[in-house]
Formats: C-alpha cells, sequence, structure tokens
C-alpha cells in the first residue's frame, strides 16, 4: 500500500511564503502552527499613499469623514501598514488641526511609520508645525514606495 501524503501547508512568515508537505504516518512530529492571538498587531510590507486629506471626489466633508473612518478601521484591524505617506494636501493631517490627526498617532504608536512629504509640508507651512511622523525626502520616500510588497494609493 502507498503511504498517504497530507496535503500541503502553506505558511506565511516575513512576507516569504513556505511550504511544507509531511507524510500522514509522520504527522504527530509536524510542529504546531502558532496561532495569532486576539488583538496582536502585525505590520506588514504595504504603504499607504495619500495625496489629500479626504478620499474621493464629492462633498469634502464627506471625503474628511471617510479619511477618518479609514483611519479608523486600520487602528482596529489587525494588519497595520509599514508606512503611511503623506503627500500634497494630505501633509495637513501631520498638524494639530486635523481630526484625523489622532488617529495618525495611534497607527504610529502601533508600528506604522507615518512620513511626511517635505517639499509638501513645506509649500503648506506645515514643516515646524507636524505633531505625527517625520519629514521624509523624495528619495526615502521612493525608496519606501520601490521595497514595499503593496502599494495603495487614496
Amino acid at each position: 500500500m502507498a503511504p498517504t501524503v497530507s496535503p500541503p501547508i502553506f505558511q506565511e512568515k516575513d512576507l516569504s511564503y513556505y511550504l511544507r508537505m509531511i507524510r500522514r504516518e509522520y504527522s504527530e512530529f509536524e510542529e504546531p502552527v502558532p496561532q495569532k492571538s486576539e488583538g496582536s498587531a502585525h505590520v506588514r510590507n504595504i504603504v499607504v499613499v495619500f495625496g489629500s486629506e479626504s478620499i474621493g471626489k464629492g462633498k469634502e466633508g464627506l471625503g474628511k469623514k471617510l479619511m477618518y473612518l479609514l483611519l479608523q478601521s486600520l487602528i482596529n484591524g489587525s494588519t497595520k501598514p509599514r508606512a503611511i505617506i503623506l503627500m500634497n494636501d494630505a501633509v495637513k493631517m501631520s498638524n494639530g488641526k486635523s481630526e484625523s490627526m489622532k488617529k495618525l498617532v495611534a497607527l504610529e504608536d502601533q508600528g506604522s511609520k507615518i512620513m511626511v512629504c517635505v517639499s509638501s509640508a513645506e509649500e503648506y507651512d506645515l514643516a515646524d508645525n507636524m505633531q505625527v511622523g517625520f519629514l521624509a525626502s523624495m528619495d526615502e520616500i521612493c525608496e519606501t514606495i520601490m521595497t514595499a510588497w503593496k502599494v495603495i494609493t487614496l
């Protein structure tokens, strides 16, 4: 009788995928796959780029509310982006006058880097008034984007 083979087990570790196949008669020697505990945040090599302090086109008040809700969802979710890049109008979210600033502080506390485009911050005179994140040159922003596993632009 031919030995039986268990279905392959796929596992993601540090953005690399591993395939492990165990013959059924040796399955008792397999190490258990650790389960994530509830509430533990995982920072992934995902970069989110914001070009505005609101999401979408249309009513500005609705767009800002959608941004606030999106940031809240990122805070509550189990997967966190490695970096959030604020460019153009979005740099306004880095100062104390923005409702979204507190959400960005919470994401920074959870391990996400908040990168504020230095050119945009200077254009809006915010370079000295930032409450969250750090000023990043276009070289740093490009390096972050080009080494990311996934880039989401909103």
